[in-house]
């Protein structure tokens, strides 16, 4: 029996209560896996729910939070797509399967046990769940035992300060605790969303691999399909959408226009103008929180004299949206959008960060602009509009919602187009090149669920340590 497994079968509180962590933080590569061996047997022939789902999600945190930091882990890995099928469909033990059974041919690590802790801890919230169902239908009257409120039910307070506009939008922004200013840059794209096609919308949500919910659930989603399709055909597939507020009747067009839109919204030629001696740039998402003016990338990237330098991480499961590829014996980033399948994605070891560090002068003779040409607008214009028509463009699917008041709103399907960034690798002249990094810097918050995972990987620690908070 396995440490891990007698912790969870103690009847003594002073064992049975002991920390995971402590446990994990002085275990090696190999007594891990071989616990979790011991755990995943165990769990497998346990019938006592609490035994079992403690199992599950220790299964969870090892490989969340323990596995990815032990040394002899490999960074890279490959998910299986077949496994990542199941986890959508909520088939949880056939996904853990597929994982496990990669890792017994490839070996541990840090992506495939991504895939084995969001399986895990899938399928012990859907162990507790299905507990909970029973017990409610079990239960006349039970039905009528939860209730959620919706956020449009009571008034939402907004300071004022919010509300009044100051100065303009390209003004300076000054931050108290650095004498360096911040300017805000325009945008000077924009895009009309539009009644989706039919068949694109067929496509989405028959032909491509979805979250699966429960049965009632999914009657419920699935008749919200048919009727939409209807709305599609009745409204006019393919015309503009116009039947809503502007905010949501028009879109951004892809992060490829955010540079350009320094260029034409005059941002970056006030900058020269103040800094002549301004030669990089470092473009990065917003919600990539630790990325940060590193000097020794920035060094890499001067001594290397290219144009654009990518930053890259390792992929894990949650990792979607493209990644590192070799296309005609061309390394160059590939968009998930652009997969022929979307099972090739899973054969890609390295993920966009979408930080950039960026050549001024080389970008711009990209554009066949020089700094003096900035100040000549339809100069800009004109060579803005060439590069884009060499960038491939998107077609997404996004939804719209249309507010009717007292919290009553409806979502609808639109189609709008993007173009992206990291496509500018596949121009030919661009000198880029690509710098692994750490998966702490690279990494995006990009949801609520995430930020438990956060606190507990040091994620937000390195954040923390990167900044300077106002008290």
């Amino acid at each position: 029996m396995g440490e891990l497994v007698r912790i969870i079968t103690a009847t003594d509180p002073e064992v049975r209560n002991r920390s995971l962590d402590a446990f994990c933080r002085g275990a090696s590569l190999a007594a891990l896996l071989e616990e979790c061996a011991e755990l995943d047997a165990f769990r497998r022939r346990s019938s006592n729910l609490y035994a079992h789902v403690r199992a599950l999600f220790f299964l969870y945190a090892i490989h969340r939070f323990h596995l990815p930091g032990k040394e002899g882990i490999a960074d890279c890995g490959r998910v299986p797509f077949a496994g990542y099928t199941h986890l959508l469909e909520r088939r949880f033990e056939e996904a853990i399967d597929a994982f496990l059974a990669v890792q017994e041919s490839d070996g541990p690590s840090d992506a495939i046990s991504s895939a084995l802790a969001a399986a895990y801890h899938g399928l012990g919230f859907q162990t507790l769940a299905d507990q909970v169902r029973r017990s409610v239908r079990s239960v006349r009257g039970n039905q009528w035992m939860f209730r959620v409120g919706h956020p449009m039910d009571q008034p939402l307070r907004i300071h004022p300060e919010l509300l009044r506009r100051t100065g303009t939008p390209q003004s300076e922004i000054r931050n108290p605790k650095s004498e360096l200013p911040l300017y805000v840059s325009p945008g000077r794209a924009i895009g009309l969303r539009l009644v989706p096609m039919v068949r694109d919308l067929r496509f989405a949500w028959d032909e491509t691999a979805q979250q699966v919910l429960d049965e009632q659930q999914q009657k419920v989603r699935e008749s919200l399909h048919h009727a939409l399709i209807e709305w599609a055909r009745s409204t006019g597939e393919g015309s503009d959408y116009t039947d809503n507020v502007p905010l949501q009747c028009v879109h951004p067009v892809g992060h490829w226009y955010e540079v350009p839109n320094l260029l034409r919204n005059g941002v970056l030629a006030h900058l020269l103008r103040e800094r002549p001696q301004l030669q990089y740039l470092m473009l990065h998402n917003i919600d990539t929180l630790g990325a940060d003016l590193d000097p020794g990338l920035l060094g890499w990237h001067i001594r290397d004299g290219a144009c654009l330098t990518y930053e890259v991480i390792t992929r894990r499961i949650e990792d979607r949206g493209g990644g590192l590829a070799r296309v005609n014996d061309r390394v160059r980033l590939v968009e998930g959008l652009a997969m022929p399948r979307e099972e090739d994605e899973f054969a890609l070891s390295y993920y966009n960060t979408n930080t950039v560090w960026i050549h001024i002068d080389k970008l711009l003779a990209l554009f066949r602009l020089s700094r003096a040409d900035l100040e000549d607008a339809v100069r800009v214009a004109a060579a803005i509009r060439r590069v884009a028509a060499r960038m491939p463009t998107y077609v997404t699917l996004k939804e719209v919602k249309k507010r009717w008041g007292h919290g009553q709103e409806d979502v609808f399907p639109v189609a709008q187009f993007e173009k992206l960034w990291g496509d500018m690798t596949s121009l030919p002249e661009a000198e880029c090149r690509f710098v692994v990094v750490p998966r702490l810097r690279g990494q995006q918050l990009k949801d609520q669920a995430q930020l438990d995972g956060w606190l507990r990987d040091g994620s937000a620690a390195y954040v923390e340590s990167r900044c300077d908070f106002a008290d």
